[in-house]
C-alpha cells in the first residue's frame, strides 16, 4: 500500500522539527572471511549493524554534534526511535529558501514500531 509522506513527523530531545523530508538507512558491516580454502571466491560474514538517517527542514534547530539526543522519525506507517548524534549543514541559495540538513548517526538499538 502506498502512503503519503505529508504526515511525517520528526521529534528530538529539543522538541519537534518541521521537516520537508527524512530518510533512514539500516546497514550491516560485511566482514571479509575469505581464506585459501574458498577456492578463489570471496566469503563474508555479518558484522556490526547500524542506522543512519537524514532530515531536511526549513527550520533551524540547535544541535551539539558531540551530544547524544533522542530522535524519533515517524510517518503514517512506521516509527524509528533511538539515541543519535546529529550534525548540521546549511544551504543558502540566492533564489530559494534556506535548507537545514541534519545528518543522524544512531547509537545503539533503534526501535521500529
Amino acid at each position: 500500500m502506498a502512503i503519503s509522506g505529508k504526515t511525517g513527523v520528526v521529534n528530538y530531545s529539543g522538541g519537534t522539527l518541521c521537516a520537508t523530508e527524512w530518510s533512514v538507512d539500516f546497514n550491516a558491516d560485511r566482514l571479509d572471511a575469505s581464506t585459501f580454502c574458498t577456492d578463489g571466491w570471496k566469503a563474508f560474514v555479518a558484522g556490526l549493524e547500524g542506522v543512519t538517517g537524514s532530515i531536511t527542514s526549513l527550520s533551524y534547530a540547535s544541535v551539539d554534534p558531540t551530544t547524544l539526543v533522542g530522535v524519533t522519525l515517524t510517518n503514517d506507517d512506521v516509527s524509528f526511535a533511538g539515541s543519535a548524534f546529529v550534525n548540521l549543514a546549511v544551504t543558502t541559495p540566492v533564489a530559494g529558501v534556506v535548507n537545514y540538513m541534519y545528518d543522524v548517526q544512531f547509537s545503539g538499538v533503534v526501535e521500529v514500531t
